[in-house]
């Protein structure tokens, strides 16, 4: 059975526009790092309370507090890791005179949010450095494009 369909005027239609866009303009667009960076704030208060050391030092991790998760993790291995990552550079790793910042000459090894901002570790497929920045300037102009796409045709972003 097919439901009654409604007849409606223009200025019902109009009425109902608004209403929806003012709903829209409330409801928060929440990007996937953002729920990560959620999740990993519940699972280091529960992984507190439970003592999992481990765990805690993951959520710490994905917080982008690596030295904190150095400290806190059993594992020697994890240790090391998160060691690594605290000790990252900010700079250009300087093996050679190309820029560091080439797609080609670095891959994404980690990506963390710390509440404020993502932050991007890489890694130079030449000498292996380690490297903290923001992302690469052209993933920055591609989702800035999808950003506005979405905002052209008034949509969500969603994961």
């Amino acid at each position: 059975m097919e439901p009654p369909k409604l007849d409606l005027t223009d200025e019902q239609r109009a009425e109902i526009a608004k209403e929806q866009a003012k709903w829209k303009a409330r409801a928060p667009v929440v990007q996937p790092n953002q729920r990560l960076y959620v999740r990993a704030l519940q699972l280091e208060k529960e992984h507190r309370q439970t003592g999992y050391r481990d765990g805690l030092a993951e959520a710490l991790a994905t917080q982008d507090r690596f030295t904190e998760a150095t400290e806190v993790a059993e594992r020697e291995d994890l240790r090391e890791e998160y060691r690594q990552y605290a000790e990252a550079s900010t700079s250009h790793c300087g093996c050679d005179s190309r820029d560091r910042n080439d797609l080609l000459t670095t891959h994404v090894d980690r990506i963390v949010f710390d509440g404020k901002k993502q932050v991007t570790y890489t890694r130079c497929t030449q000498c292996g450095t380690l490297m903290k920045r923001d992302p690469h300037p052209e993933l920055k102009k591609q989702l800035q494009r999808e950003k506005a796409a979405v905002k052209r045709h008034n949509l969500t972003m969603t994961p």
